[in-house]
């Protein structure tokens, strides 16, 4: 990716939400933010966001981000 590259892309899933890219702007994710605060989407995990290379994911309860780090796992274990 290039140093220069402010392009960023939100993803979501089961068990929340994501983005990706080098840089955002924080008037962009605190808008996401708040709007996934709407949806019920209220906790940052620093693990998902770490595992997925992410900027900042998103969960709606404190702790569901194990199942997703349990999924993730799976995904890149052999044969997963």
């Amino acid at each position: 990716m290039n140093d220069n590259d402010r392009s960023y892309s939100v993803h979501a899933c089961e068990h929340g939400v994501w983005v990706m890219g080098r840089y955002a702007p924080t008037d962009d994710i605190s808008a996401l933010l708040k709007a996934w605060h709407y949806r019920g989407l209220r906790h940052c995990s620093l693990a998902a966001a770490k595992q997925l290379g992410a900027l900042v994911a998103v969960v709606e309860h404190s702790g569901d981000e194990v199942a997703w780090m349990e999924e993730l796992a799976s995904q890149s274990a052999p044969g997963g």
